[in-house]
């Protein structure tokens, strides 16, 4: 018998219908996989849920980026579902995630348990663990590089190298380090198993000085160093050496697979904060106002994970929520664990590569950044079946 993948992605739709009364419908669109679409005549919301049973085998959860890499531009997130729909690997469902800027997410993003972006964040992460055990949380990058009698802080992951800074890049920047040759940059490649949190031994197999843009590969990370972590890494770190280095995040948390962003954190433990004004730095507005929503929240056990959407700003159609209005609607589905994702112009839900919800742009469908997806396979994360 042959076996199918299937994945569910964060990604964006549009069409418009009007209805007299309430409305609720559901269908199975894979093992494990249960949409429902449900229309409220008292906002009036529109609102879309694909709820992926994790206890079913062969899903997996996954983030994915435009172009499928940092500062490629942007993407539909019906066109990224179909990119990633092939045999064996089918995408059941996706929607939009994270807010982003310069054609990057503007939070952390780990793939396949590498980092596309790292860091510093006060804004709530949505992620998959092994065993496809979902988490929130607040978790910045961190990074350290242990030598004999030194220790040198990784400022970051895939961002520009500021003075005195010490920069890690992977293949999710590009072809190389976009660097100038003020700094001096090695390659390391694992000689074992590379996990998130996990001190992991690295063999140097290049080094450069005052050359910059040293190029990426997908089996190696490269360190790039200027100002007094230059100096450090010239003198501490020989073509050969091996090196102890863990890539991870600050609070720590084990087995991590998959990660992006988003704001604000909108349940926890099943309760709602005192406020969402100014949590996680987001205004009085964005909390307030009613606009289009895209959320992801958890069951109690954690044995299920819900992608939301709502539309809005289409009068007579759909008003969109505030945040208050979205967490006492993800509190009546089964939620414990939320947070939004994203919103506005952007929101959109891709079912079986057909947009279901109607995204509020004039022009339809918005192209986006990165987007989470879920798909069933017989290997991977995401969503899918």
């Amino acid at each position: 018998m042959k076996k199918f993948n299937y994945i569910i992605i964060f990604i964006l739709f549009a069409f418009s219908l009007s209805f007299a009364q309430d409305k609720y419908e559901e269908k199975i669109v894979g093992d494990g996989f249960k949409y429902i679409s449900i229309y409220k005549a008292n906002g009036p919301f529109n609102i879309k849920v694909l709820e992926i049973d994790l206890t079913k085998d062969k899903i997996k959860i996954e983030p994915v980026l435009a172009a499928d890499g940092l500062g490629k531009g942007y993407e539909k997130t019906s066109l990224m579902s179909q990119r990633k729909n092939k045999s064996r690997h089918i995408v059941i469902g996706a929607i939009n995630a994270d807010f982003f800027g310069n054609n990057q997410p503007t939070n952390s993003m780990i793939i396949d348990k590498k980092y596309a972006k790292g860091v510093w964040t006060n804004r709530s992460l949505f992620g998959m663990k092994e065993m496809n055990k979902p988490f929130i949380g607040i978790h910045s990058f961190a990074g350290k590089v242990y030598l004999k009698n030194d220790t040198l802080t990784i400022n970051g992951c895939n961002s520009t190298r500021q003075e005195n800074y010490l920069m890690l890049y992977t293949d999710y920047m590009g072809t190389n380090t976009q660097t100038n040759q003020w700094g001096s940059e090695i390659r390391i490649t694992p000689i074992e198993n590379f996990n998130i949190n996990r001190n992991t031994r690295f063999k140097v197999t290049q080094k450069d000085s005052w050359k910059g843009a040293m190029s990426l590969t997908n089996n190696s990370y490269v360190l790039s160093a200027h100002g007094k972590n230059q100096k450090m890494l010239d003198s501490l770190i020989n073509l050969g050496d091996t090196i102890t280095v863990n890539i991870g995040t600050n609070p720590e948390i084990a087995n991590i697979m998959q990660m992006l962003g988003g704001g604000p954190r909108l349940l926890s433990d099943g309760k709602k904060p005192g406020s969402y004004v100014n949590l996680e730095g987001f205004d009085q507005s964005f909390v307030e106002s009613r606009h289009p929503r895209t959320a992801v929240g958890i069951s109690k056990d954690s044995s299920k994970v819900y992608f939301v959407t709502v539309d809005g700003r289409q009068t007579d159609f759909s008003v969109g929520m505030s945040l208050n209005e979205l967490a006492d609607f993800l509190i009546s589905i089964g939620c414990s664990e939320a947070m939004n994702l994203d919103g506005g112009g952007s929101t959109t839900m891709v079912i079986r590569n057909q947009i279901v919800n109607s995204p509020s742009d004039l022009g339809g469908e918005r192209a986006v950044a990165d987007r989470k997806s879920t798909r069933l396979n017989s290997s991977h994360e995401w969503i899918s079946r």
